[in-house]
């Protein structure tokens, strides 16, 4: 399962700029298909993201220590016209962050969210309930699950229960959505968490989404990108 951070001062920079949580999450997905600016090495990289209207040529640049796996930790960002380069001892120090940083362990990286060192950026699949009464249901028997109070089957007559149906995806409906989202097969795949031969099949019609591949379309036809949290 795919984890991306970002770390106090890059969430504090964010803030004055228009970059968005969804833009990180597609600058992700396209760096896992290796499309980047710079290996800068010792496990950062360097990656362009676009902005509303600007396009990445004028977007912003981000520095990122990763080994394209399963973390991904947005360190710093910068405009190009504030600096060109980095120095020797500034990736000195990049490199040495990142190699604490990717050797942290599951149960470490939740202490550091939860002191606030680092910020979560993470993909909902929420699907929406039938009412109010049904969506406090189904939260709170949601926690009880991942208390284990109840059990996997359990859990899935309570989806059935309280949560609308998540309707079907042909292959019509999937190139134009990806048409519409401006995205290749090999990002959209990314972002949904499964292979660009499984988009393929998709839109030729010779399998169909379903499970959290499903629910993750849905979210983002009928929310867009920004959605993807």
């Amino acid at each position: 399962m795919r984890r991306v951070f970002k770390t106090r001062h890059f969430a504090r920079w964010m803030r004055k700029t228009e970059l968005t949580n969804p833009a990180v999450c597609k600058a992700v997905a396209e760096t896992a298909e290796g499309l980047i600016d710079a290996d800068l090495g010792g496990d950062v990289l360097k990656k362009r993201v676009a902005l509303p209207g600007r396009g990445k040529s004028g977007g912003i640049r981000t520095l990122v220590a990763t080994r394209k796996g399963t973390r991904w930790f947005f360190v710093f960002g910068f405009e190009k016209s504030d600096r060109a380069n980095i120095s020797d001892v500034e990736l000195e120090g990049l490199q040495s962050l990142a190699s604490d940083l990717l050797a942290r362990t599951n149960l470490q990286l939740d202490e550091a969210i939860a002191e606030g060192a680092l910020l979560k950026i993470s993909m909902t699949t929420k699907t929406k309930a039938k009412s109010r009464i049904l969506e406090a249901v189904h939260e709170t028997a949601a926690d009880l699950h991942r208390l284990g109070f109840i059990d996997k089957r359990k859990m899935k007559n309570y989806d059935l229960l309280c949560l609308e149906p998540i309707p079907s995806y042909d292959s019509k409906k999937i190139r134009a959505l990806r048409a519409h989202l401006q995205l290749s097969q090999a990002v959209l795949a990314a972002v949904l968490n499964t292979s660009p031969s499984t988009i393929r099949k998709w839109e030729i019609g010779e399998k169909q989404p379903s499970g959290p591949s499903l629910k993750l379309l849905n979210l983002i036809d009928r929310k867009g990108l920004e959605a993807v949290l």
